[in-house]
């Protein structure tokens, strides 16, 4: 709000609007109208209010119950398709899809955030299957010195950081470690599944970082005592091309197992 100007007396003048001067006003959020109607059909399908099998109600009467017209409700069936939820065809009603043979990745966040059943083991037990495999290959790939070379900066960076840095610079280094790993493997897609990772953890399975927190003050207990932080553990097995090591080593640091 612009101050009003003052009196030649020097008081300020009061204000004619009926409201204090003083009062701290924001900008209300512009609602994204087709992505508030997708997260509602969408939640209830993940939570079971709407099973497969069912038919959505048609464009009119979902505009009509949604308050919508009939351009953004194509919108929002257009995303749902996307996720995998539902079936289109031209002239009949959606059809919902069983998400779990036809869903992408980007439903886990929601998912958690639902609290369904297991889904928390699930992305774990996912998460140290697809690391076991992308630490081996990046062993039996090891591009070169160049390559590892960028694993061997992660890594110091990682050290660095468990030694002298706050929790946030643990838990960057340590996500750029893992990101180094799966770079070695050449695969884009692997990569993208780290990613992926990452933001559904952040979203809703660590939404409040409970979890960053007590790995930040796991890695910076092991690096105040005599053991290497398993991630140079890791790094060792990939550098000498131990498949076998690096897997059993990548799946103990996702799932606590013994790395033997």
């Amino acid at each position: 709000m612009t101050p009003r100007a003052s009196s030649s007396s020097g008081a300020t003048e009061p204000s004619t609007s009926g409201w204090p001067e003083v009062a701290a006003f924001t900008a209300i959020p512009k609602v994204d109208l087709a992505a508030a109607a997708v997260g509602q059909i969408r939640d209830a399908i993940l939570s079971g209010d709407i099973t497969a099998g069912d038919e959505l109600p048609s464009e009119r009467e979902l505009a009509l119950r949604l308050g919508l017209n009939r351009t953004t409700v194509r919108e929002v069936l257009t995303h749902l398709e996307l996720l995998g939820l539902i079936d289109r065809k031209h002239g009949k009603r959606c059809r919902v899809l069983d998400y779990r043979r036809t869903g992408s990745l980007e439903l886990i966040p929601h998912l958690a955030r639902l609290g369904v059943e297991g889904i928390g083991r699930s992305v774990r037990e996912a998460t140290a299957i697809t690391y076991e495999g992308t630490a081996a290959l990046a062993a039996r790939r090891r591009p070169g010195e160049e390559g590892l070379a960028g694993l061997d900066r992660a890594l110091a960076t990682l050290e660095e950081a468990v030694t002298s840095g706050s929790d946030a610079d643990i838990i960057g280094a340590d996500r750029e470690f893992h990101h180094a790993i799966a770079a070695l493997t050449g695969s884009l897609v692997l990569e993208l599944m780290v990613s992926d990772f990452y933001r559904a953890f952040d979203a809703s399975l660590d939404a409040g970082g409970q979890v960053k927190r007590s790995i930040a003050s796991l890695l910076r207990s092991i690096g105040a005592g005599t053991r290497p932080l398993p991630h140079r553990l890791l790094a060792q097995a990939v550098r000498s091309g131990d498949e076998q090591r690096a897997r059993a080593i990548a799946r103990a640091m996702i799932l606590g197992a013994p790395s033997g």
